[in-house]
């Protein structure tokens, strides 16, 4: 069993694909350090800092309770559940986590290292999808008055995203958001 911090599922949710037809990015990445999810156009990877993750690809059907502060995962052969716990790790509700076959894009290589490798240069803002900045917007509402940094580095290159505050990485497990360039309109 492993037990993440539901702020991170909620905001990990708000990234995943719905109803894409690659299955494996309608759920919830967990590696051995962090918890990620894109729907192709934009991600987010935040550190879970728990000793002994499962990894593996999730998606929780249905909603995450108000008050749950902490979501256990119970992946076995016979049953996959999630166990919704409150701020004392009393039990609130039971639901069901699907586990995805498949192999999930691996942000912290392919994406952020080749990405983090061009300067970063604020001259040139690329074009964003409104909604996929609301995303970051969405994923942090536990926090009062969110606060971005955003990184640009050139026209055709993704946005990165970072929340500013010592509280607010804490919180969300230093979060980096990876928002993709859509084409100028003429």
């Amino acid at each position: 069993n492993m037990k993440i911090k539901a702020n991170l599922i909620r905001a990990a949710r708000e990234f995943q694909a719905k109803n894409d037809c690659r299955h494996y990015l309608c759920g919830i990445n967990i590696t051995g350090k962090t918890v990620e999810a894109t729907n192709g156009h934009v991600a987010i990877t935040m550190n879970h800092n728990i000793k002994r993750a499962k990894k593996g690809i999730y998606n929780i059907v249905g909603r995450i309770p108000a008050k749950c502060y902490e979501v256990e995962f119970v992946i076995k052969k016979d049953i996959s559940i999630v166990k919704f716990l409150c701020g004392l790790g009393g039990l609130l509700s039971v639901g069901i986590v699907e586990v995805i076959d498949g192999r999930f894009p691996n942000l912290q290589i392919k994406v952020l290292k080749e990405l983090l490798a061009s300067p970063i240069d604020n001259t040139i803002i690329p074009c964003m999808n409104a909604d996929y900045v609301a995303l970051a917007s969405k994923a942090f509402k536990g926090l009062q008055f969110p606060t971005l940094d955003f990184e640009f580095r050139g026209e055709q290159k993704a946005v990165i995203v970072k929340l500013n505050g010592e509280f607010q990485n804490i919180e969300y497990g230093s979060p980096t958001v990876i928002i993709m360039p859509v084409r100028r309109s003429t």
